[in-house]
């Protein structure tokens, strides 16, 4: 192959692998933006819920259903509490 040939395939094979570097950078950095979004949300209900145990003085449960916490959300709040 001649030189310039050469080059040419360097030149698009490394921008290849740039943009795959580039497209995978930024699909982990999404995941970890969702992530801490999804954490700090999960933390925020956390204390909305000890906050209307405290100044309400309700229950767990009428705290958790006054926000319409249920399930799986329900579960992971009360266990976080719970520590």
């Amino acid at each position: 192959m001649s030189e310039i040939v050469e080059r040419y395939i360097n030149e698009r094979v490394e921008e290849r692998v740039e943009e795959r570097v580039k497209e995978c950078v930024e699909e982990r950095v999404k995941e970890c933006v969702e992530e801490c979004v999804k954490e700090r949300v999960e933390k925020e209900k956390t204390i909305s819920v000890q906050n209307l145990m405290n100044n309400m003085k309700w229950t767990l449960d009428q705290a958790l259903d006054a926000l319409g916490i249920k399930g799986k959300e329900r579960t992971l709040i009360t266990q976080q509490l719970q520590k």
